[in-house]
Order: structure tokens, then sequence, then C-alpha cells
């Protein structure tokens, strides 16, 4: 499974965490966080070989499976509409 995580503050890291237990079964490959340089620091912190991003439309087109939303909960329905209407689940 491709994750796209979109959000890397507090409880991203749990969930990244999760997802580096079960390397055979799924990748991130990609970070997303509105802060410039947030995502980047994510993705050396647990050293990803993931694409850095600003914006969740930029990933919308991308490879990519599952979108994990670690966002502030008012934000969570455009994602998510956003990624559906996509195809990602």
């Amino acid at each position: 499974i491709r994750i796209a995580i979109v959000g890397t503050g507090g409880i991203s890291h749990a969930h990244i965490k999760a997802y580096l237990q079960f390397p055979e079964r799924c990748r991130i490959v990609a970070l997303v966080d509105i802060v410039p340089g947030k995502a980047e620091q994510v993705r050396q912190q647990y050293q990803l070989d993931a694409g850095v991003f600003l914006d969740h439309h930029d990933i919308l087109d991308l490879d990519i499976d599952l979108v994990d939303v670690c966002t502030p909960p008012f934000v969570h329905a455009e994602i998510s509409i956003n990624a559906l209407l996509s195809g990602k689940n």
C-alpha cells in the first residue's frame, strides 16, 4: 500500500511509526504539510524515501493507495473528499 500522510504534526508520528512496522505491506511515499520545511523535517527524522509537498492537491495525481489525514479536524472533510474524488482511499 502506497501511503500519503497529510499533516505532519502530533498524531502523524504515531501513524508513521505504525506503518514502519510493516515495511512488506506498506510504504510512505508522500508527506504533506502547509508549513514550509515541516514535512521535510519529518522525512529526514524517519529516513523516508518520500516526496514532500505543501498542498494536498499536489498528491492527488500520484500513484497512492491511501491518504492518511493527520490534520486538525476542521479540514478533514475537504482533504478526504478531494482524495476520494481522485480515486484514493
